[in-house]
């Protein structure tokens, strides 16, 4: 007499025990981890070249606008020592009041800078010292006054008495641009002391 007996199923899971496939499923936990980490990667260093490339940018338009303080000091000196707007300067210059110098009421850059006429808040000279974005500059006469302190005293910038040296006071205000609508200003003072070679 036989007897069969059939044999109990197991209980639980008995798929664990299987190890079949188990480096495909390591595989892609692994590669799913690296490309985590390239796209992370590739953003970081996509934002890191907008944010290299904003500073260019900020960079030139600093470097536009403090041309204009630099420059705009001998074209004042030029105009203030020759009584007129200067006719010929390089870089090219465009003075934007454009009246004739000895006509009453006439805006000209002259006349303002003189004090003849009231200051107005548009820029006064413009030029591209880049070749393609215009640096503006709004020049606004402070005042005159006399100096004190001798030849000798007023050259090492020690104050005295008995000078005879008349001084003009200017506010600048240069605006320099360059790409992506970047723009930026800068505000000088610059004392031209009259008969004397003026500029930075």
């Amino acid at each position: 007499m036989k007897f069969f007996f059939q044999k109990k199923p197991k209980k639980g899971f008995p798929i664990l025990g299987n190890q079949n496939g188990s480096a495909i499923v390591i595989a892609l936990v692994v590669l799913a981890a690296v490309t985590v980490i390239g796209v992370t990667s590739s953003n970081i260093s996509i934002t890191e070249l907008f944010v290299s490339g904003n500073d260019v940018v900020k960079k030139a338009s600093v470097f536009n606008s403090d041309a204009g303080v630099f420059v705009a000091p001998k074209v004042i000196s030029r105009s203030i020592d020759d009584r007129q707007t200067p006719a010929a300067i390089s870089p090219p210059f465009t003075f934007v009041d454009t009246g004739d110098d000895n006509t009453p009421g006439d805006r000209s850059f002259y006349r303002e800078l003189a004090g003849y006429e009231d200051h107005d808040d548009d820029a006064d000279v413009t030029f591209q010292n880049d070749g393609v974005f215009d640096t503006e500059v709004d020049v606004e006469r402070l005042g005159s006054f006399t100096l004190a302190g001798g030849g000798a005293e007023f050259g090492s910038g020690v104050e005295g008495h008995g000078t005879s040296l008349k001084g003009i006071r200017f506010l600048m205000t240069s605006t320099g641009r360059a790409q992506k609508n970047s723009e930026t200003q800068i505000e000088a003072r610059y004392l031209k002391v009259l008969g004397t070679a003026g500029g930075l």
